[in-house]
Parts: C-alpha cells; structure tokens; sequence
C-alpha cells in the first residue's frame, strides 16, 4: 500500500496520464477502472484489464458514458465519499463511484466495476485514495483541456471510408455503442478545424452530449467533429427540432456553422449522409444570399440543411455521384402517406400534391379536389404537425415536389421510397 501511494504521488508530480495512474493501481484495486468528466468523456480507463461486462465493453469502444444515463445515488456525492451504484443492464456488474473534484467543483467521476463478491472495505478506501491522486492529475489538463476525450470509432471510420458490413456485424456495432439497432440517424458536419482548434472542439462535442433534447454520438474523421443523432422515427429527427437545439444558446454560443443532413435509416448510408452535411456547409453563401432575399427568421442561425443546398447543388454542372443521388431521392415521408390513405381511406398524397402545385392556395386546391377551403388548410396542418416539417420553408416545398416528381418516375409509383417516419 505505501509503495502504492508514492507511486501515485510520483506520478502527480511528473504531470503523468490519468491512464497510467488506472494501471498501476491494478495490483491494488484489482476492478477495471475508468475516468469520466461531468459530460461523460472518458479521460482514462485501464489498459491491461479486459471490460467485465457489456456496459464497461461499451464505454471501451465509445470512449464516453452519458452522465443523464447513470443511475445516479439518491443524493449528490460529497468530496471523499464512495457510493455503489448497480449495473444497467442484467449481467452488468455493480460499481463503485466516487467523485472528482477540482476547487471544491465537481469535474467528473472515477469508477471501479466490483468484483463478483462485492466490494469490501478496504477497496473503498484505495478508490479514495487513487480518486485524490486522478482529482490532481485532472485539474492540471482543465485549464487546457482539449479534444483528445473525443473517440475515433472504427467503425464509422470505416464506414466514411466506403467499406461495407454485412448487416448482422454492423447490427452489433451499433449495440456495442449501445445505439438501437432499428434507430433512424443524422448526420451533423461542425465547421471547425480539431487540429486549430481541439479545445473548442471538445466543448461543442460536450454540449452535444450534454443536450437532453437529442441522443446523439460525437466522433472525430480526419480532423473534423461529427455529431450521428439517432431516435426512432418521428419529429425527434425533424429538421424543425434540430433547428431548435441549434440555435440554443448552448450550441449557438460557439459561434461555428453546422452542416446536417437530411435523416437516413440504414447507417451504411452514413458516407452519403457525411457528403450532404459537407454540401450544406460549402454552399451556405449562396444559401445565405437566398435566406436574405426571403427575409428568413433562420438567416442568423449557425445552422445550413442539405434540402436548402439541394437546389444549388442540383444546377450545379458537375458531374453527380449515382450512389448519393439516389440516396438523396430515398428519403422521403410520401410512402407514409399512401400507405395512411390506404388504411384510412384519406386522400392526402393528392391533396398535398394539388396544394403546392397551387402554390399553396387553399381555394384552388378546394376546387380542383372538390373539397371545403377548410378542410384542405386542417388536412395540410395536420400532415405538417405529424411529419415536423414547415411548408413555410420554400426549398421544403421544393423538395416535395422533387419527391413527389422522383416517385412518379419510378416506373410510375411502383418502386417503393424509403420511409422517412
């Protein structure tokens, strides 16, 4: 134990990694042991103990463990003390915690998965008494923190790079990133040099982690932050919430662009996801130009969608990628509304059709359907509440009628769209 400690405050002294500081406490301690700020992001985690268990497996691969996911004690950890807290998941082990701080301020949490027959008194002490010797090798990185808490995960690497998995494997990629499977994605493009700027680059990536509005993953690919957001499929995805969760003061404060892509099931689509957020942001001057002729109330806002870019990209003479084309085009909630009429016997895959080819006169629609004024503005407000999308928004209105235009050309509405809901 003695040697134990001078080696600890050895280390200290030498400005050593937290990693090192985990590793030479196995002997010790004996449990896997990792190190996470307040927002999550691993700062050290044991190199030589194999992860007990699929939530310490999956901390491994991510390199972060949401801090709103963590059963918290029923009161906040004071400095010194140690609480076990239970496992996640059945098959879990249970954990002992204990709090990091730094000028009396919480800064993060070390954590020792136990071993099968718990925890005794005499571990609880070491973890102190290594949690005093991270708090000091942690409070010299803050003043200078930098991105280096952000993953590279192979995974999406790979997938960036154009490799293809067999759907079984990248089904358990995603598990191991504990992302369900089935989740419906978008991609987020943060325009921001990680190699000019990592500070800055961590603490967006931690605000993304730390907004409760959205489940998302951060991850760097050759220098630049990406952000994959993931719910089930519905307005948590909608690019009306997205602009919301942008423009807030906790991300609109950084004062950098964001380049998002329209959302995507498959996440072997995720290259084609990263080529659309890369075209919002290298065609946000004309974008830009665009939202200032219109007067639009996002004009300000930090945030540039593909669909806005689209058109541009479009009269674009460049030749254009078959395979993002047709992913563009894949991606569409109209499927939702034949297959709504279908059940309901509504009629709404025409009524929206006819309203924007009317350029969204109500009176006309009404006549050319031979319906109430009324009741054509209730049906368009209600397919607009249920798909999260404002027909306000011009390049909205003009994707549509790309869609609609994609789907009748598809040998006249017979190959089925991608669902986007």
């Amino acid at each position: 134990m003695a040697a134990w400690e001078q080696t600890l405050d050895a280390l200290v002294r030498d400005g050593a990694s937290v990693t090192t500081a985990l590793d030479v406490s196995r002997s010790v301690i004996g449990g896997y042991l990792f190190v996470v700020d307040k927002n999550g992001y691993v700062m050290g985690q044991s190199s030589y103990l194999e992860p007990p268990d699929g939530f310490h497996q999956a901390v491994a691969a991510s390199g972060f463990a949401p801090a709103r996911q963590e059963p918290a004690p029923r009161h906040r950890l004071a400095e010194g003390e140690v609480a076990a807290v239970a496992g996640q998941d059945p098959g879990d082990r249970d954990r002992l915690v204990a709090p990091l701080h730094h000028d009396h301020s919480l800064i993060g949490t070390l954590s020792m998965a136990c071993p099968a027959e718990g925890p005794g008194a005499g571990t609880r002490d070491c973890l102190r008494v290594l949690a005093h010797a991270v708090e000091a090798l942690c409070g010299r990185v803050l003043p200078s923190l930098t991105s280096v808490n952000i993953p590279r995960l192979r995974f999406f690497d790979l997938l960036l790079q154009g490799s293809r998995f067999d759907r079984i494997v990248a089904k358990g990629q995603l598990e191991e990133l504990r992302i369900p499977p089935e989740s419906w994605f978008k991609l987020i493009l943060v325009d921001i040099d990680e190699g000019a700027e990592p500070a800055k680059a961590s603490h967006i990536a931690m605000a993304f982690i730390s907004e409760k509005r959205m489940r998302c993953r951060c991850f760097l690919h050759n220098g630049s932050l990406l952000v994959l957001q993931h719910a089930a499929r519905g307005p948590e995805l909608s690019h009306l919430a997205t602009e919301k969760i942008l423009s807030s003061h906790d991300l609109a404060r950084f004062d950098v662009a964001f380049g998002v892509s329209d959302p995507f099931g498959d996440i072997a689509s995720l290259r084609y996801a990263y080529h659309e957020a890369r075209i919002a942001l290298d065609l946000r001057k004309p974008v830009m130009a665009q939202r200032d002729v219109e007067q639009s109330p996002r004009r300000k806002s930090g945030a540039f969608f593909f669909h806005e870019a689209f058109p541009f990209y479009l009269v674009d003479p460049e030749p254009k990628d078959e395979g993002l084309m047709r992913f563009i085009f894949d991606v569409s909630f109209l499927p939702s509304l034949l297959e709504e009429d279908a059940t309901k016997g509504t009629n709404d895959f025409r009524l929206l059709w006819t309203y924007l080819l009317n350029e969204r006169n109500a009176t006309k629609t009404a006549q050319a359907l031979f319906v109430h004024r009324n009741t054509v503005l209730y049906r368009v407000e209600r397919i607009q509440e249920r798909f999260q999308i404002d027909l306000d928004d011009s390049n909205i209105r003009e994707k549509l009628l790309l869609d609609y235009r994609m789907h009748f050309l598809s040998a006249q509405g017979s190959r089925p769209l991608v669902d986007l809901r």
